[in-house]
């Protein structure tokens, strides 16, 4: 449980109260369709009981007067995902989910606070405990079986694009038979561009993948093929932390040198914030053959970073570009949404850069939009990028 203060509201109301006079959560949290959201009520159905209940109260003649001028009363929000974050509250309800799961023990509370973690980690991990479906693909793909993988090879190949990208999780079964397994993706005629690793929980003291995790992945990538090796890492905030986490990149980059891969470092939202100073002093502390950067304008975009700008300032350094694109805070595909890809593609010909362009259609909602995503997006990303 996390520990903190109750968020202060405009009018206290004690779920414990409520409950225990019998009231259930569906009695003022509706889940109308699509079901994305829980409701909260409008003062008018608190009213339904106070009319008579507590009207001396100064907090419920408060609550009469929002009820009286059909305002709604304006609460503190106690949890908030990213907008760009699709979650579906009837989905987990249908599945068997709790309030409790994400919200803690909320009828014995008096008052509200955070006490459950709600990071993408902590979500993964929920997925995980209860076997539900954690994979990020485009397509689904199944682990244990490398025609799943090689089927989207076929379709990556029929929209014409030239590489792909892949998590160390769909390939980490075929490292004992690295050659026969070789031999069949590259009978694809595609480029792999790197293997990537991304963890529910990092090194507390590197904040990158552990050694002996990065070093099997490193040697069994290189031996199926892959050209970089890339890694995600936690955000660090201090001087010392970050220190850390860049001595561990450098000791990683040399690593992959020994395997003939490049080191490419993907970011999240968080590295771009406040200006993407943690980005910047990344890589001022790294060696700059050791480590590039395979960077997620994506997340970038919605840390309101000016990608074109850092791409300008790094372009040699930068290998790779994964593009999204988002409406209505919902991902959609390239082309689609408000993202304008223009200025960036300005940046990449006045750079005379030829990196990789990489379409990322993941859906964070379990989605697999497959062809119907990628289809529009490779015809966007021609359209754009001439490419």
């Amino acid at each position: 449980m996390w520990q903190g203060k109750p968020v202060q509201q405009p009018i206290p109301y004690s779920h414990k109260l409520h409950i225990g006079l019998g009231l259930q959560c569906k009695n003022c949290h509706t889940n109308p369709d699509p079901g994305e959201i829980m409701g909260i009520p409008a003062a008018t159905v608190c009213m339904g009981c106070h009319q008579s209940v507590k009207t001396d109260s100064p907090h419920i003649q408060k609550l009469t007067t929002f009820a009286q001028q059909k305002r709604n009363i304006p609460w503190n929000r106690v949890y908030q995902i990213p907008s760009y974050v699709y979650f579906s509250h009837k989905l987990h309800i249908e599945a068997g989910g709790k309030c409790e799961d994400c919200h803690g023990p909320v009828k014995e509370r008096e008052a509200l606070w955070k006490e459950k973690d709600t990071s993408m980690g902590a979500c993964m991990s929920c997925h995980m405990e209860k076997s539900a479906n954690n994979d990020c693909n485009t397509w689904r793909i199944d682990p244990a079986n490398l025609a799943s993988l090689t089927a989207v090879l076929e379709r990556i190949r029929h929209y014409g694009y030239q590489g792909y990208e892949t998590g160390f999780r769909n390939l980490q079964v075929q490292f004992d038979n690295a050659a026969a397994t070789r031999y069949i993706l590259e009978k694809h005629n595609l480029e792999f561009l790197g293997c990537h690793i991304f963890l529910l929980e990092y090194d507390k003291d590197t904040a990158i993948a552990p050694a002996d995790l990065i070093e099997r992945v490193a040697r069994g990538a290189a031996a199926l093929g892959a050209k970089r090796l890339i890694l995600s890492g936690a955000s660090v905030r201090t001087t010392a932390s970050l220190n850390r986490k860049a001595a561990a990149l450098n000791a990683a980059g040399k690593l992959c040198k020994q395997h003939g891969l490049q080191l490419a470092y993907h970011n999240h939202d968080k590295e771009f914030l406040s200006g993407g100073e943690e980005m910047e002093s990344m890589l001022r502390l790294t060696d700059a053959n050791l480590l590039h950067v395979v960077m997620d304008a994506g997340h970038a975009w919605l840390a309101r970073a000016d990608v074109p700008a850092f791409f300008r300032r790094h372009a040699a350094r930068i290998d790779g570009m994964h593009l999204r694109d988002f409406r209505n805070n919902d991902q959609v595909p390239l082309g689609e949404g408000i993202n304008d890809l223009k200025p960036l593609a300005a940046a990449i010909r006045e750079k005379q850069w030829s990196g990789w362009l990489i379409n990322e259609e993941e859906r964070l909602n379990d989605g697999r939009p497959g062809d119907a995503a990628v289809e529009p997006a490779r015809r966007h990303v021609r359209k754009i990028f001439g490419v």
